[in-house]
């Protein structure tokens, strides 16, 4: 599949291509032989599925997903995630978080291939597309109400840690035993698609054992979205002021440590200085994270995984070569901070 760049074109190849008659079929099988379509659009800023936005005919606004196709060859992790994005959607809206309603869900790979979801349009436009046209107590606002709705989402209860897709191999009763099949399919991942890496695997690993006993403290396993950078979170703004309006794309959800929260909550930085997202959640959580050393820990263990993944992903995908610079740019240098932070606790 080719790689484009553009209006109703892909931004990488694990994105399907597909025609407006397409999406009007998916639309009309979703909702109905009688639905009528007004317009739809490709939408740009995600790299991993298509994305378009339809519109009917009496106004209604949704957004339609497609996943990769399953014989692309992508990380190990990235099994069946637009059916984990569908039920990260129910149990978040289940607690009273803002996310998208699904509309339908077809699993079946029958009419394009890949598996395909219809959702409800979030109003508003993302932190990051917004950036500083909001006011400073606006953004504050939001980060709050984000706080509130991340430690909302850490109370839902799983029954065993990992991915959710059994063929990860990454269901474990401990978050130890669980995180280091995490990290190990992933650096298995490096591998494979010959992605260099900040240090030798074996000094990687290492950093995870000397840090094992800190996992240990995740006593049960949580929900948690593990992408809540700027770009997944839904502002709208009206006469009061602005309010989170949604949080998107729960495909890359796991069970494990909520405080793995704070790694994409504060991209390429660091969670203390984020101070009205952090008083949210103690307002939800009943306490703000303590940083102790043993939860700093837990913290910059989700950061190298994070990391790690933003350097290793754009070798399937084969994203274009500014992007790639960019993120080895960014997401290297916050790499190399998280380990460095690793190999000082561990002495």
């Amino acid at each position: 599949m080719s790689t484009l760049t553009g209006e109703g074109i892909l931004a990488s190849r694990t994105q399907v291509a597909l025609t407006p008659e397409q999406v009007a079929a998916l639309v009309r099988a979703a909702l109905g032989s009688g639905a009528r379509l007004a317009a739809s659009r490709p939408l740009r800023g995600g790299t991993f599925n298509a994305c378009w936005g339809v519109t009917l005919a009496d106004g209604a606004e949704f957004v339609l997903k497609i996943a990769p196709p399953p014989r692309l060859p992508l990380l190990r992790y990235e099994q069946d995630l637009l059916r984990s994005e569908a039920d990260f959607y129910a149990r978040a809206g289940a607690v009273g978080v803002p996310v998208p309603s699904v509309l339908h869900a077809d699993f079946s790979r029958r009419l394009v291939g890949s598996d395909w979801l219809l959702v409800t349009k979030v109003p508003g436009a993302s932190l990051h597309a917004l950036g500083w046209r909001l006011s400073r107590a606006d953004r504050a606002r939001v980060r709050r109400q984000l706080g509130r709705a991340t430690a909302r989402i850490g109370t839902i209860r799983g029954e065993r840690f990992g991915y959710a897709a059994p063929g990860t191999g990454t269901q474990a009763r401990s978050w130890r035993e669980s995180f280091t099949a995490i990290l190990a399919i992933l650096l298995d991942d490096a591998e494979r698609y010959a992605v260099k890496l900040p240090r030798p695997r074996g000094e990687i690993e290492a950093l995870l054992a000397a840090h094992t006993a800190a996992l240990d403290a995740v006593s049960e396993p949580r929900l948690v979205h593990f992408d809540l950078w700027d770009g997944n979170v839904f502002v709208e703004r009206g006469p009061e002021g602005a309010r989170l309006s949604g949080i998107l794309d729960g495909e890359r959800a796991f069970w494990g440590d909520p405080l793995a929260e704070m790694a994409s909550l504060a991209l390429f930085g660091e969670i203390e200085g984020r101070a009205a997202l952090l008083a949210g959640w103690a307002e939800e959580a009943g306490r703000a994270p303590a940083f102790t050393s043993e939860e700093r820990a837990r913290i910059s263990l989700a950061q190298l995984y994070l990391y790690l993944i933003m350097g290793i992903e754009i070798a399937p995908r084969g994203t274009g070569l500014p992007m790639r610079i960019a993120i080895r740019r960014r997401a290297g240098r916050s790499l190399r901070r998280a380990v460095r932070r690793l190999e000082a606790g561990a002495r």
